[in-house]
C-alpha cells in the first residue's frame, strides 16, 4: 500500500510540474515585457496588413507602411481606407507630415495638397492626423501594455504564420476599460513584439516591425513629382 501511495504521489507531483511548465508566464509578466520594448521607441517603421469587417458589407483590406520619427515627422503610404471614400484613388495614398505641414498625394492621379501644421492642430477632424495623434493611435496601447495587466488574460500559446514564416506567440486577451475597448494580441515569445491584433471586426497583422532604427530625412520630405497637380483646398 505504501509503495502504491508513493507511486501515486510521485506521478501527481510530476504531472503538476508538467502542467506548471505548460502554463508559462502570467499575462502581467508578458505585458510588462511588451511595454518595456515599446516605451523607449522614438522612431519606427511598421508594415501593416489590416482587414476591417462590417456586418452586411464586404471586408475592406489595407496594406500600409508607417514611418514615424519623434517629435513631429511621419509618413503613411499604401492603401489607406477612408481617405477618399468611393474614389478610385482611395486605395493608393501618401500622407506625410514634414514638421510644418501635412501633405496628401494620390499617385494614380498625380494630385496633391497640403494643410499647415497650425490648421491641422486647430481643426477637430484634421487634428486626428497630427504627429502626436498618429503616434498614439499606432503605438500608445503597446507602450502602456503593463497598465492593462489586471484586465488581461493569457489565452494560449500558438504558432502564427506571417508571409511564410512561423512565429511562436503568446495569445493574450487585453481589455482597456477606460477606452471601452478590448483586443487579442499575438505576442512573439522571443521579441515580445505584437505581431497580430484583433478587435471588434478588425484584424491587423504586422509583417515588418523596425523599432528605433535610424530613418533618413528624405523619407519625411515631400517633393511634388514632375507632372503632378496641386489641388486648391477651400
Amino acid at each position: 500500500m505504501r509503495t502504491c501511495l508513493n507511486f501515486v504521489f510521485t506521478v501527481a507531483v510530476a504531472f503538476a510540474a508538467t502542467a506548471a511548465s505548460q502554463t508559462g508566464p502570467e499575462a502581467a509578466e508578458i505585458l510588462r515585457k511588451v511595454a518595456a520594448i515599446y516605451k523607449p521607441v522614438e522612431q519606427y517603421e511598421l508594415i501593416v496588413d489590416q482587414t476591417v469587417r462590417d456586418p452586411g458589407a464586404a471586408p475592406v483590406r489595407a496594406h500600409v507602411r508607417v514611418d514615424f520619427r519623434a517629435p513631429n515627422r511621419y509618413r503613411m503610404q499604401g492603401d489607406i481606407p477612408g481617405m477618399a471614400s468611393g474614389s478610385p484613388e482611395s486605395g493608393d495614398t501618401i500622407m506625410l507630415f514634414d514638421g510644418s505641414a501635412l501633405w496628401f498625394y494620390l499617385p494614380k492621379s498625380k494630385e496633391y495638397f497640403s494643410i499647415s501644421a497650425a490648421d491641422v492642430a486647430s481643426d477637430p477632424e484634421s487634428s486626428l492626423h497630427t504627429p502626436q495623434s498618429t503616434d498614439a493611435a499606432v503605438l500608445q496601447r503597446f507602450r502602456q501594455a503593463d497598465s492593462f495587466a489586471r484586465t488581461s488574460h493569457l489565452l494560449r500559446s500558438e504558432a502564427l504564420d506571417i508571409a511564410g514564416s512561423k512565429f511562436n506567440c503568446y495569445v493574450v486577451s487585453v481589455a482597456i476599460p477606460r477606452a471601452k475597448k478590448s483586443f487579442i494580441w499575438w505576442i512573439d515569445r522571443r521579441t515580445y513584439r505584437v505581431l497580430r491584433e484583433d478587435s471588434a471586426g478588425n484584424t491587423s497583422i504586422y509583417s515588418s516591425i523596425k523599432l528605433n532604427q535610424s530613418l533618413p530625412d528624405e523619407l519625411f520630405r515631400f517633393d511634388p513629382p514632375p507632372g503632378s497637380t496641386r489641388l486648391q483646398m477651400k
